[in-house]
């Protein structure tokens, strides 16, 4: 159940019009529930301090640094993606704490996307992404869409909505 909570409303299709598709995976409620827990550890640890144990409250505060920094880095993703026949390019911006990363690919070497499952030794480990398949000529290649933790359910659905847009003929003369 909390794993439905933490991954309900990430992915979202932005606009979906003739002209340009735009998909959005921001997972705010896990970003928020981290940065929750951060808090309350640094409330605790600064309760311990002004307690008197130095010990105790240095040492929460260091945990939920590294702990916390670390779920962080891990959730806190903005993924956008951006088909736009007007310009003929596809944008893929990818937004962490570390920094912002953009690639631009032509529209017309996108040949389709679909959901890729890899499974985890674990019960419930599988990784599930969406994956761009581009052809440039001869050669075939496939670009990852970073999404946080996205449910198959989502994934698929992204997939068949980029599909649905992309087979989609594009008029003559239009603007």
């Amino acid at each position: 159940m909390i794993q439905n909570i933490l991954r309900t409303d990430q992915v979202r299709v932005i606009s979906n019009d003739p002209t340009a598709l735009e998909i959005e995976n921001r997972p705010v409620r896990p970003t928020a529930l981290g940065v929750a827990a951060i808090l309350v550890a640094v409330a605790a640890s600064m309760a311990a301090i002004a307690d008197g144990a130095w010990g105790t409250g240095v040492t929460v505060l260091i945990m939920a640094a590294v702990v916390g920094g670390a779920f962080l880095t891990e959730v806190a993703q903005l993924t956008q993606l951006r088909l736009d026949r007007n310009t003929g390019t596809a944008r893929l911006r990818v937004t962490t704490l570390r920094g912002r990363d953009e690639t631009c690919l032509t529209l017309s070497e996108i040949t389709g996307a679909e959901l890729q499952t890899r499974y985890g030794s674990a019960a419930g480990n599988d990784d599930v992404r969406l994956i761009l398949k581009l052809t440039n000529g001869a050669t075939m290649h496939e670009v990852v869409l970073p999404l946080a933790r996205p449910q198959s359910g989502d994934v698929a659905h992204l997939a068949h909505v980029i599909n649905t847009w992309l087979s989609v003929p594009t008029r003559k003369g239009a603007t």
